[in-house]
């Protein structure tokens, strides 16, 4: 709804709009924070008002060039510019109530700078820029999440004053070496996907990580991941591995995703029985074993592997979720007991549809309320086309 704004405010915002060309509406500009009494939103951007001063501003996918419009608007707290361009980080110093920044997608910004007044910032985004290194963040000591993901950074470093950081986002990258992470005491959330590892170390300090993202890291030798106590949730996705790591001390484990690997055997698990979505899809695993402790799992996928029957499922009594899809399966067994089961992906398997028997098995587990999905996937009809 329309309001009326300091007119210097207007002023500034109408600079804005002017150096935008396509923008969205942006309703809300944090995801816990509803209590801004008003807002003035265009076509292009939004605005957010409360007591009569602008305290968030996005502004995305536009032409603008020049933060130093931005420059008056002291009582700014939240600030979106992804996907314009920027092509350096400036006129930004007398934002110093700023808690918020999003600069991704600036694919001209090639380093960090400018944000020496911001000590208040909570959250800082630089996501796919052209950023080579990490640097002049000394003074944020506040800021609890920073993602420098999809940039052209080599090294890990210049990190140990963010003790409260609690997650980081490093993904897509060059970084050939896990280092100079040990004084992040408080980091809960590690994404480290897609860059050049060669050796799985340097994170034995992070004692309150809770979530690693490894995936995509086709060069780095996993043969145990220990000393992450509260470790949660665990992403070792498209690593080439050919066995599962030893993960024995991560008892607190509950999400491994360990899919389009080439691991032949589930072994090692045993003492995962906090374990309750396991993910070993798109591997060469011929045999379903191994998984007699871990009777907390809710989602099983090992759709995509070479298993000829359903078996060692004995163990799963709180089973929701099950993908066998693309396997080698002739009949549909082993599941009776599974009264908890409420989907069952068994398609492009080598069921005969058809027969009595499997009609049956999958009539008795529909009235039971379990989806099936088992018909093969349709091929594409090109006729006509």
């Amino acid at each position: 709804m329309p309001i009326d704004l300091v007119k210097e405010q207007k002023e500034i915002f109408d600079k804005i709009i002017k150096n935008a060309e396509k923008q969205e509406d942006w309703f809300q500009i944090y995801d816990n924070y509803s209590e801004i009494d008003e807002k003035y939103t265009s076509d292009y951007s939004a605005l957010y008002i409360e007591n009569n001063k602008i305290v968030g501003l996005r502004i995305r996918e536009g032409m603008l060039n020049d933060m130093s419009l931005l420059s008056n608007l002291s009582s700014l707290r939240y600030l979106d510019l992804h996907e314009n361009r920027m092509t350096e980080i400036e006129g930004l110093a007398n934002l110093s109530n700023l808690e918020s920044l999003n600069l991704s997608t600036n694919r001209k910004i090639t380093e960090i700078k400018g944000l020496d007044s911001l000590v208040k910032l909570k959250s800082l985004n630089l996501e796919t820029c052209s950023i080579e290194k990490i640097k002049n963040l000394e003074n944020l000591r506040n800021l609890e999440f920073l993602s420098l993901a999809s940039n052209n950074i080599q090294k890990i470093e210049n990190l140990a004053h963010l003790q409260n950081l609690k997650k980081l986002e490093l993904g897509h990258n060059e970084i050939e070496k896990i280092e100079n992470l040990e004084d992040l005491k408080n980091l809960e959330e590690l994404w480290l996907n897609s860059n050049k590892f060669k050796e799985f170390e340097g994170l034995d300090s992070l004692i309150n990580l809770k979530k690693l993202v490894f995936e995509s890291n086709f060069y780095c030798n996993i043969d145990k991941i220990e000393n992450l106590p509260s470790l949660e949730e665990l992403g070792l996705y498209n690593c080439q591995l050919t066995r599962i790591p030893s993960l024995k001390t991560l008892k607190n484990l509950k999400n491994i995703h360990l899919g389009a690997n080439i691991i032949e055997k589930i072994e090692g698990l045993e003492t995962l029985t906090k374990l309750k979505i396991l993910n070993l899809g798109t591997n060469i695993i011929e045999k379903i074993e191994g998984l007699g402790n871990l009777i907390n799992v809710e989602h099983l996928g090992l759709g995509g592997n070479r298993i000829k029957k359903i078996e060692g499922l004995e163990n799963l009594s709180n089973l929701n979720s099950l993908s066998l899809d693309s396997n080698n399966i002739e009949k549909i067994e082993g599941i009776e007991h599974l009264s908890k089961l409420k989907e069952l992906e068994i398609q492009e398997n080598n069921l005969k549809i058809e027969e009595e028997e499997t009609k049956n098995a999958i009539k008795i587990l529909e009235e039971r309320g379990v989806q099936v999905i088992y018909e093969p996937l349709r091929k594409p009809n090109w006729e006509g086309v």
